[in-house]
């Protein structure tokens, strides 16, 4: 069962699931870790801590694997994902690119 610690885990990573990567060139966590600060979507230190093995304490980091991310490659469904992966642990992140009123008026959702 979950416990706090995971579901503060969960959260970052839904957060950092709307992260943009398409013009990245690289997954290296030092940079989804940056660009995760430049958008906003985490701030630095907590970016760095979740992606940046170098910046980690030594603790072990989330990374995205090649593959794991899924930008605008969502044939016309609007949704996109990120798998992220740490140790053993596996999280698929599905994130809505559209935006919660066009969500509500596709799944009429009120």
């Amino acid at each position: 069962m979950p416990n706090i610690l995971d579901y503060y885990e969960y959260a970052k990573l839904a957060t950092a699931a709307y992260i943009k990567l398409e013009d990245e060139p690289s997954l290296a966590g030092g940079r989804i870790a940056f660009q995760a600060n430049k958008q906003e979507r985490l701030p630095s230190l907590l970016a760095d801590q979740t992606f940046d093995s170098n910046k980690s304490g030594g603790e072990p980091v989330w990374t995205i694997p090649a593959g794991g991310y899924l930008g605008n490659a969502d044939s016309g469904t609007g949704f996109a994902a990120t798998f992220f992966t740490r140790g053993t642990e596996k999280v698929l992140a599905i994130r809505n690119k559209w935006g919660q009123r066009r969500f509500s008026k596709n799944f009429n959702i009120h």
